[in-house]
């Protein structure tokens, strides 16, 4: 997680729920109800949809086998074009936590297609135990330290945590789940007590770990011949009041091609002070992947009188390093 430290009451107050009803959901009521919400922003993804598209496109015409697709976290599917992937590939599998939400994406696909589709019910973040940890310390309103110590303890074992899918596949995606790791899992769980700025870093550690543990799940489970495609919200800029002209259309256009570390350290050095909150960062992607070709784009999400929200979007097309 990287970004100007935005304050400790706005870190509080980008939750999706109210202070009184934080911990009171287990962690897939958590993502059904997060995804209930992004379920209104199916046309608001439409950027996203396309430039996944195109990168799928790109994988097709080079894989040597067209069998098998996974998808991690693919929630109501709004960032994934279900129906090309069930048009070229024999069999669709869907890895989430929320298998609700993934079964009416599958509703959406032409009755033919939808037998395509195998859905598997996995915690892909490994941090559902620690998820319910916390939560269990939060209800019995356990002190800042058991709550810092809880937190501390994902370090130790979070790649045993991972699921065992026990199966490769010709294409991997995941596309913007590296945001949704940590930073709302923990943000929507603890108490307002238990934000300050000890628990604030512990969390950006856990993401960074987070980060390089989905970097290895998805290549676990891509073939060395296969390819995968990850995409990663990592900027957001917000104006709550004077809504601005769109910053889509002000700020310079992205480069067409250019590699993760490349456009992170470009773009923190430009539009750090227009950030209102940093993502989870794909640092350790070179570690399992050659880069293919990479993208950016923006990804006007909200423009209101009330809102502005606009995100910085990176994608790749990657080929996975020979274990």
């Amino acid at each position: 997680m990287v970004g100007r430290n935005i304050g400790l009451e706005d870190f509080k107050n980008r939750r999706l729920f109210q202070n009184d009803v934080v911990g009171q959901f287990s962690i897939q009521e958590f993502f059904l109800n997060v995804n209930r919400t992004l379920h209104k922003s199916y046309d608001s993804m439409l950027d996203i949809r396309e430039n996944i598209a195109r990168f799928i496109m790109e994988a097709l015409e080079n894989l040597k086998s067209k069998e098998s697709v996974i998808v991690f976290g693919p929630g109501s599917c709004n960032d994934i074009p279900l129906d090309l992937l069930a048009k070229n590939f024999s069999q669709i599998t869907l890895v989430d936590i929320d298998i609700i939400s993934a079964q009416k994406a599958i509703e959406r696909l032409d009755i033919s297609l939808r037998s395509k589709v195998l859905l598997k019910q996995m915690d892909i973040s490994g941090l559902g135990k620690l998820f319910t940890r916390i939560q269990d310390l939060s209800n019995i309103n356990a002190s800042a330290s058991e709550i810092e110590s809880a937190l501390k303890s994902y370090e130790c074992e979070s790649i045993e945590l991972l699921p065992d899918i026990n199966k490769e596949y010709d294409l991997s995606i995941s596309s913007c789940v590296a945001t949704q790791l940590t930073t709302p899992f923990f943000t929507h769980i603890l108490k307002d007590k238990y934000i300050n700025e000890s628990t604030y870093k512990i969390i950006t550690s856990i993401a960074r770990k987070a980060a390089f543990n989905h970097c290895y799940l998805v290549r676990k489970h891509t073939k060395d011949t296969g390819f995968s495609i990850i995409t990663t919200d990592i900027f957001e800029w917000g104006h709550v009041r004077n809504n601005p002209v769109s910053l889509a259309i002000a700020l310079p256009s992205l480069p067409e091609i250019l590699s993760f570390h490349e456009f992170i350290e470009e773009f923190l050095k430009k539009y750090s002070d227009y950030m209102l909150a940093g993502s989870t960062i794909l640092f350790d992607i070179g570690t399992f992947f050659n880069n293919i070709v990479a993208r950016g784009w923006y990804w006007e999400i909200e423009n209101t009188i009330q809102s502005y929200r606009l995100y910085i979007v990176i994608g790749a097309l990657l080929q996975p390093k020979l274990r």
